[in-house]
């Protein structure tokens, strides 16, 4: 059933992509670009942040009511949608934080780097525990909350290592090809990190912490 929470939820959800969208197209400097590309198309200038904030929630709310009409018929499919959307809110949560870190203190590489993976990468993650529990899985919060969170931690720690590691290779190692900034190779780095993560996450947090 598709209650108002859903509603709520959704939106809340699309709010914090779109801001954190936001903040990740400065950071690599697309956002004056985006900006110039929809003048041109709208006849009029128009703020970026402002448009995200505006349509990206919308958007979330009716994909996640799709879903749940979909999960008419196939159950699944709307505890899929809720979870994608947690999942897409993580991976804007992972790289905001990371651009914001990288746009304040204009260090793209290094130690610090995988430092400031650590940082993002650990309020995302804390951030997909709560949504997940509470909302897509529907978790009694009493319910044997003191093993999930033992489950959540190792879970957590091994995800942690493969988004750094993967991250940290790619951009120290690896380093900036095809004639990129540090910034968005630095991002592109974290956008196959958090591939690779988020499927461990989803067979973790599915069959292991919030398994039935």
């Amino acid at each position: 059933m598709f209650k108002k929470t859903d509603l709520i939820y959704s939106l809340i959800l699309g709010e914090i992509v779109g801001l954190l969208t936001f903040i990740t197209f400065k950071n690599v400097g697309i956002d004056v670009d985006i900006s110039n590309i929809l003048k041109s198309y709208l006849g009029f200038e128009i703020n970026l942040g402002f448009l995200l904030a505006l349509f990206v929630p919308i958007a979330a709310a009716i994909a996640i009511y799709i879903t749940y009409l979909l999960g008419k018929k196939y159950a699944s499919i709307f505890q899929f949608g809720k979870f994608l959307a947690v999942g897409v809110t993580n991976t804007l949560i992972d790289l905001g934080v990371l651009n914001f870190l990288i746009f304040t203190t204009t260090i793209a590489s290094g130690v610090f780097y995988s430092i400031f993976n650590v940082i993002s990468f650990t309020i995302a993650v804390i951030n997909s525990f709560i949504w997940n529990k509470y909302w897509t899985f529907k978790e009694n919060g009493k319910k044997k909350t003191k093993k999930e969170f033992i489950q959540f931690l190792i879970v957590s720690l091994v995800g942690l290592v493969i988004n750094v590691g993967i991250a940290s290779l790619i951009v120290n190692l690896i380093g900036p090809k095809l004639g990129l900034s540090d910034e968005i190779w630095a991002n592109i780095g974290k956008l196959s990190a958090i591939f690779f993560s988020m499927v461990w996450n989803f067979v973790g947090y599915k069959f292991i912490v919030f398994k039935e």
